[in-house]
């Protein structure tokens, strides 16, 4: 007999039914998956590979496992174990799960605050030379190694008006004097040399 599926093979009428519904290629099945009915040919070839509902494994090998294939793309927009490019645009590709610890102690673009000045700003900015070169509240030694011992960038030119170690001229250069001296030394140095002065 002719199977009623039109496979085209013929079949002894004591196997018919058995062939009909459990070896013909043409047999009309559910998929296990999305419950679409069709020819087992075609459910088990051409839509296994388009069907939505179809387990695939993650490609990241998480725990997950798998997941249908409808619900991948959503799945490795989260999925901790997905290589990303970090958000700060920084260059750098990492799994997700560490994304939030190289944003907060290792991006060069993280966000950080001057300790001094309280700017804030990428990291590769505050912390590198540029900033670092022009930051108002930079704590600098003063140059004499006077007991304030740093002052900041910004009042560096006040305090070395000030600082009494700084070296400065004779109040009398301008008719002669040419001597250089601390500015704490001033007053002993006039005492000292008045009758140079008064020479001069």
């Amino acid at each position: 007999m002719t199977c009623s599926n039109k496979c085209g093979k013929m079949i002894q009428r004591q196997y018919l039914t058995s062939h009909v519904e459990t070896k013909c290629r043409r047999r009309k099945v559910n998929c296990q998956y999305c419950h679409d009915r069709g020819e087992h040919e075609f459910i088990g070839g051409q839509h296994k590979e388009k069907c939505p509902k179809l387990p695939i494994a993650c490609p990241n090998k998480c725990e997950v496992g798998t997941v249908p294939r409808e619900d991948m793309k959503a799945h490795r927009k989260k999925c901790k174990l997905e290589s990303i490019k970090c958000i700060n645009k920084c260059g750098k590709i990492l799994k997700r799960m560490l994304l939030a610890s190289h944003m907060e102690t290792e991006c060069s673009n993280r966000t950080v605050e001057c300790l001094h000045c309280h700017i804030r700003g990428p990291h590769s900015q505050i912390k590198g030379q540029h900033h670092i070169r022009q930051c108002p509240k930079l704590p600098l030694a003063c140059p004499n190694k006077c007991e304030v011992g740093t002052v900041p960038r910004e009042d560096m030119e006040a305090h070395r008006k000030e600082c009494p170690l700084e070296v400065i001229q004779c109040e009398y250069h301008n008719v002669g004097c040419e001597d250089r001296i601390a500015r704490k030394d001033e007053e002993k140095h006039k005492r000292d040399k008045m009758d140079g002065h008064l020479m001069l």
